[in-house]
């Protein structure tokens, strides 16, 4: 079963990403979210739309979360729940960067099971099926362990946390505005660790929290615990994210850095 939803999640992330190519480097319209939320695009709500149907019509029992519209509480009793974001890293996304994907997790129990990230600009795609391994374009990946002083960090050039930063040793920083995208080049050994201090939304890191898993690695909340998704409020305090000894040494330097 789960490798028939992998399957459609492997068709609608590639259909997700025609209609974002669509609209890529034409400036669509866009409009400010509010309460400091971002901008969203008309790109985000019909790639929203089409995941909505295509969910709909394949799985119509299933609940669904998505970034772009009001959380639906029917979904906190149903044990499965598909959770997206149908274009993370929409500032990047607008201003022309190729750093933004689709990210497309089923979620069971609060478990992610499948898993699915798709950058459609440089045509990359990461996969996940619990117990099964994470892949990177139909290759296996895994996550490379590294010192805290030789590590290589993404993080995202808006929410990076300087009191973490400015502790000694000093962090070899590298930045990605697509949370989802990070999750999946640490997952793929390119660098070693991720984290956000602020909140940080379950559609942002589901599918990402798989594919790192598969691949050998961990992600936390900002006190080291593996978070439980399909909350009523669904985000968690914070995300450390990659090579298991790595997010030991980074919840630590959190947990005991001066505010």
């Amino acid at each position: 079963m789960r490798a028939h939803e992998l399957d459609f999640l492997l068709g609608v992330a590639k259909g997700a990403g025609a209609i974002a190519m669509k609209h890529f480097g034409k400036a669509p319209e866009y409009w400010d979210k509010g309460g400091g939320q971002g901008r969203v695009s008309v790109a985000d709500m019909e790639v929203d739309s089409y995941l909505h149907d295509e969910i709909g019509r394949a799985f119509p029992d299933d609940a669904i979360l998505s970034e772009e519209r009001v959380s639906n509480v029917e979904r906190l009793t149903n044990p499965r729940v598909w959770i997206i974001d149908p274009i993370d890293g929409t500032e990047a996304y607008l201003n022309g960067q190729k750093f933004f994907t689709t990210s497309l997790a089923l979620v069971e129990n609060g478990v992610p099971i499948v898993g699915v990230i798709y950058a459609p600009a440089s045509d990359r795609m990461f996969t996940a099926i619990k117990g099964e391994g994470a892949t990177y374009n139909g290759q296996p990946i895994q996550v490379q362990e590294s010192r805290l002083d030789a590590a290589k960090i993404l993080a995202s050039s808006a929410r990076y946390n300087r009191a973490m930063i400015n502790q000694a040793p000093p962090l070899d920083l590298h930045f990605r505005p697509s949370i989802a995208l990070r999750l999946a080049l640490i997952a793929q050994g390119k660098y070693n660790g991720t984290f956000a201090m602020r909140p940080s939304w379950e559609w942002d890191i589901a599918a990402g929290m798989l594919i790192l898993q598969e691949a050998g690695g961990v992600l936390t909340d900002g006190e080291g615990n593996v978070p439980n998704l399909n909350a009523k409020h669904p985000s968690i305090n914070g995300m450390i994210a990659g090579a298991p000894n790595l997010v030991h040494e980074l919840v630590k330097r959190n947990l005991n850095k001066e505010d």
